[in-house]
């Protein structure tokens, strides 16, 4: 690199603005390879459960940084002509960021036809700040704008959650609040949010949840159960249904996380998103619901494995 104390300062101005223009080129460019890599579904094939996880963890991006370059690169895929306002600097990977969650919020509610038309809304938000383009957007729809939420690590025992809630959420907190003030007097939204999450774990957790009373106490399960010791006959082995005991043992044994594993790096998905029991051979291939059959895989990596089985379902 030369030296840049060596530049006149015409010199200095003219190559900022020539790397300005590379790096848009190079952001616009970038877009196009990551829509490449989400068509291929190549995260999950590297381990990572998520586009997102692949953008943060595999490629370096920060958590923000990665949320602004993947909605950019589905605004892309709807809008085209969003690479061009990309590269001559109308349009910010922000600003397309806030465009594309602005229709995904429209498009979850139900907006049919939608309201807004896309290229008018892309084109009104050109050449503005992130501000403004946020302001244009509340104007469009007060109640649709998605307010984002803020986890800040303040210690390494405290994490500080911000986030915005509609008043009926709060209504039914205060009165949950109310419910249980005879047994937690003056309890705070932290308490409740405690108490509320331990409840829900002990229900949904399969590791935590306890096996339901009846006539006759299940058996204990141990690792490396045979299918005569779970009191499976061999009809019950082609039954979908994962009994209880074996479910929490399946959980126990892959520390409830997905176990895909990427056969090239190695590396393990470990997302506890969505997980879902899988047959290892398929059961419609005549795989057995057995614990040697039997593994945790997110969704994604569940879906993503019936298509390369069974190709994509056209729905």
């Amino acid at each position: 690199m030369e030296l840049l104390n060596d530049l006149d300062s015409e010199e200095l101005l003219r190559k900022t603005q020539e790397l300005v223009s590379q790096e848009r080129h190079i952001q616009a460019e970038l877009l196009h390879y990551l829509k490449e890599i989400e068509r291929r579904k190549l995260f999950l094939e590297r381990g990572y459960g998520s586009l997102f996880d692949f953008v943060a963890k595999e490629l370096g991006y920060s958590e923000s940084s990665a949320y602004r370059r993947i909605q950019a690169m589905r605004l892309l895929k709807d809008l085209p002509e969003v690479e061009k306002q990309i590269i001559d600097g109308s349009l910010t990977l922000t600003s397309a960021a806030q465009v594309q969650a602005f229709f995904r919020n429209e498009q979850k509610n139900n907006q049919t036809p939608p309201r807004f038309d896309k290229k008018k809304v892309l084109q009104a938000v050109q050449n503005k700040s992130s501000r403004e383009v946020e302001k244009h957007l509340l104007e469009l729809n007060p109640n649709n704008l998605p307010i984002g939420e803020k986890v800040k690590q303040v210690s390494d025992t405290r994490v500080e959650i911000r986030l915005v809630i509609p008043a009926e959420l709060k209504e039914k907190m205060d009165q949950l609040k109310l419910l249980l003030s005879h047994v937690h007097p003056e309890m705070n939204y932290q308490q409740l949010i405690e108490y509320l999450s331990s409840k829900a774990l002990l229900q949904l957790d399969p590791e935590q949840t306890k096996p339901r009373s009846r006539a006759t106490p299940a058996p204990k399960v141990k690792m490396g159960v045979s299918s005569k010791e779970m009191g499976l006959n061999s009809k019950a082995e082609r039954n979908r249904y994962v009994p209880e005991a074996l479910r929490r043992l399946i959980f126990k044994r892959d520390n409830s996380c997905c176990s895909y594993v990427d056969p090239k790096s190695k590396k393990r998905c470990d997302s506890k998103y969505q997980i879902q029991i899988d047959h290892i051979v398929p059961f419609a291939l005549g795989g057995q619901t057995t614990e040697s059959n039997l593994r945790l895989l997110c969704a994604s990596h569940n879906r993503w494995r019936a298509e390369k089985t069974f190709g994509v379902v056209r729905t």
